[in-house]
């Protein structure tokens, strides 16, 4: 029931006021942002709507190398930013999927996961592979990118 809802929940924003979201409030508002920001090279920003790697120690029970977990962060989101700057275009992102995940043997407390599914295309000609999953973790009450190992 509480995963259904969560689903609706995702699904429900409109368009319109996901691309101009300057405070996102669901998984998928906060996928349109980090790639508005992202698009603009504004790595910064992006990084608030991601999970850090403290925030990742901060739930996982797994052991979390903070400098690796950064270095592959930072990447990741320079690799996003280098390809909208060189023409890729983003053609949108829909909620696939929404989990609670309970406290135990990966996590130290209940969360809420959400999977974005995101297009891109270059030329107008969709990229292989798409669309790409994003995983997005409610931390107290924000949503960021989770980047998973």
């Amino acid at each position: 029931m509480r995963s259904a809802l969560l689903v609706g929940l995702l699904c429900l924003v409109p368009t319109t006021k996901i691309l101009g979201a300057e405070h996102p409030v669901s998984a998928r508002q906060t996928m349109y942002r980090l790639v508005k920001l992202l698009a603009r090279q504004d790595l910064d920003q992006a990084k608030n709507l991601t999970v850090s790697a403290d925030d990742y120690a901060s739930f996982s029970t797994r052991p979390v190398d903070r400098k690796d977990y950064q270095a592959r962060l930072d990447g990741f989101l320079a690799l996003i930013a280098r390809e909208l700057a060189g023409g890729v275009e983003f053609t949108g992102a829909e909620a696939a999927d929404a989990l609670i995940l309970p406290a135990g043997r990966k996590t130290k407390r209940e969360m809420v996961m959400a999977v974005i599914r995101a297009g891109f295309s270059l030329h107008g000609k969709p990229l292989p592979g798409q669309p790409m999953s994003f995983f997005f973790v409610n931390l107290d009450g924000s949503w960021k990118m989770f980047l998973r190992k």
